[in-house]
């Protein structure tokens, strides 16, 4: 009759996996599928301050539509937001995003309307 050896925790030691934690880029955006024919599916850099997002869009949609979705994500009324070309040239609400020449991974300036009604100043928001 033979005595079994029952391991122990202490006898089994497992390796700990360490796991790298990578932030990545989200993208609705397959490269390799031909778009030929289609609208370009675009994403477009929103800086405000020192606050970066990316919106996801399309480059025939009109550039109000950037405007709904950061409208959406910030929780700001659409009335109260402006969009600038790093140059300082307004984005105008109701013309496509091609035909502003705003492409794939533009980056444009988010201007917020205060409480107070008063806009922020552009020249400090773009430097």
């Amino acid at each position: 009759m033979g005595k079994e050896k029952k391991e122990s925790k202490k006898d089994k030691k497992e390796p700990k996996e360490e796991t790298v934690k990578e932030e990545v880029l989200p993208t609705k955006i397959d490269f390799s599928k031909d778009y030929i024919g289609q609208s370009i599916p675009i994403y477009v850099k929103i800086i405000h301050k020192k606050d970066t997002f990316v919106i996801f869009t399309d480059e025939y949609k009109k550039s109000i539509e950037l405007k709904e979705e950061i409208s959406k994500i910030k929780s700001i009324p659409i009335e109260n937001i402006k969009l600038y070309y790093p140059n300082k040239r307004p984005i105008e609400d109701d013309t496509m995003n091609h035909d502003q020449q705003i492409k794939h991974s533009t980056n444009l300036y988010l201007c917020l309307k205060s409480q107070n009604g008063e806009w922020e100043n552009i020249n400090e928001l773009i430097g």
